[in-house]
């Protein structure tokens, strides 16, 4: 099987580049099918910057590349539902990357073997290449199932993303509210998901990825996550979608290089790891993430209403 890439920008040329350069170390990258997608500017500020855009990704591209320029300014949830869908379609699967991200020499193949290991098992959603480090979780070198997703690096397959709807049907406001909810679709803790699926049922955020958690959520599914990561994020602040001055990974320590060098073992079965589950929402990035998203949130929710949009 042949890779096949999904990569969107934006008007971060430099976060591109680093990116593509970091995939030009993985050994299956040469081969790869990639197509790029560069959404277009929302003002004429913007111009340049997605014109540079543009220009890093035709200098690297190949013959098996596609650089897919949007017309008008789409935003990152119908971008990644047009164009994973497009990928997908084409390939069969589609490993999706946006263009804030590094990845380690040994993500491809890890992306590659997960995609086989598990293209008939209905219950797996995703594969996510980048996770919740945990002292403990790191001596062992192996992938694990839990119910969540993860936007920072994942591939997926034909068969799950045709089932993904780019509008998930409402959740009752008192469903919302409630602790059991909460509880299940937080995954104990692990994130902040009811928050934002809140603020997107109000229509005061657009994002894909809490309408395709909440898919996984729906069908009982999980996601495959390693140990250590593949995939680290270095690009949240100025520029980006969701960006913001306060960048959690200047406050974990220092993750700028993915850890792992090498793909781990698989689990035996598809079973919730709720023992890896537990470290997991105690690590420091969990921890951290979850204490900005609240922040974001209420920084969001103050914006608003000084715009007279919230009440």
């Amino acid at each position: 099987m042949k890779p096949a890439l999904a990569i969107f920008a934006f008007n971060r040329p430099a976060s591109l580049a680093r990116l593509l350069d970091s995939l030009s170390a993985c050994p299956e990258f040469a081969e790869a099918d990639v197509t790029v997608f560069v959404d277009a500017p929302r003002s004429v500020a913007e111009s340049e910057a997605v014109t540079e855009t543009l220009r890093v990704a035709h200098q690297a591209a190949t013959a098996n590349w596609r650089i897919v320029a949007a017309p008008e300014n789409r935003g990152l949830r119908r971008s990644i539902y047009a164009g994973v869908s497009d990928v997908c379609a084409r390939h069969g699967h589609a490993i999706v990357l946006e263009d804030d991200l590094v990845l380690a020499p040994s993500a491809l193949t890890y992306f590659l073997k997960g995609l086989a290991r598990y293209a008939d098992e209905p219950r797996v959603w995703s594969i996510c290449g980048y996770t919740y480090q945990h002292p403990q979780l790191m001596l062992q070198n192996r992938s694990i199932c839990i119910p969540f997703a993860h936007p920072w690096g994942w591939a997926t397959w034909k068969r799950a993303w045709d089932r993904f709807e780019f509008d998930q049907p409402t959740v009752p406001a008192a469903t919302l509210r409630s602790r059991s909810f909460r509880h299940f679709f937080d995954v104990d803790g692990l994130s902040s998901a009811s928050d934002l699926l809140d603020l997107a049922q109000k229509g005061l955020v657009d994002s894909w990825f809490i309408r395709w958690h909440q898919k996984i959520f729906s069908e009982g599914g999980v996601s495959v996550f390693p140990t250590r990561r593949y995939v680290t994020n270095i690009g949240v602040g100025k520029g980006g979608t969701h960006a913001s001055a306060l960048n959690p990974y200047k406050l974990l320590l220092g993750t700028d290089v993915p850890t792992n060098a090498e793909v781990g073992d698989w689990p035996a079965t598809v079973e919730i790891d709720f023992a890896a589950l537990d470290l997991m929402r105690q690590s420091w990035d969990a921890r951290v993430q979850v204490v900005l998203a609240r922040l974001g949130m209420v920084k969001r929710l103050v914006k608003l209403k000084r715009r007279g949009k919230l009440r």
